[in-house]
Formats: C-alpha cells, structure tokens, sequence
C-alpha cells in the first residue's frame, strides 16, 4: 500500500470533511478522489481505509458501524 506518501491528517495537503457541515461531503470525497489517484491507489478497500484517515475519529467509528465498511464487495 503506498499510504506511506499520503499527507497526514493534520497536513494543509489532506483532504477533510467537517461533520457538522454535511453539504461538504461531496467535496470531501472529490479531493480524496484526486489524492488517490494521484498515488495509484485503486482498490476499493484501500479508498476506505483512506477515506477513514482524514475523519475526525467520531465520524471514523461511525462509518466503520456501517454494512458498507464490513462488506469487502462494496465500494
């Protein structure tokens, strides 16, 4: 896995989404998009873990209570 040169959670560089603003979600997800592929990351398990790195860890733990997060098949 090459998380090794994705910026860190606290860096200018990582993506973040503000859970108290819901709207900003889609905007979230555009930017990890553009970082993931900009580090040739594809599969779909790894666009989880790393969209789980940039969340505050409230939101992280929420999204991982999900069906999507424990099904392998989904994206």
């Amino acid at each position: 896995m090459a998380f090794a040169d994705l910026p860190v959670h606290s860096e200018r560089a990582a993506p973040s989404f503000d859970d108290s603003q819901p709207e900003e979600l889609q905007r979230y997800f555009v930017d990890l998009e553009v970082l993931l592929a900009r580090n040739n990351i594809i599969t779909d398990q790894e666009w989880k873990q790393v969209a789980l790195k940039y969340l505050k860890i409230r939101t992280e733990s929420l999204w991982k209570t999900t069906k999507v997060w424990s099904d392998q098949t989904k994206t």
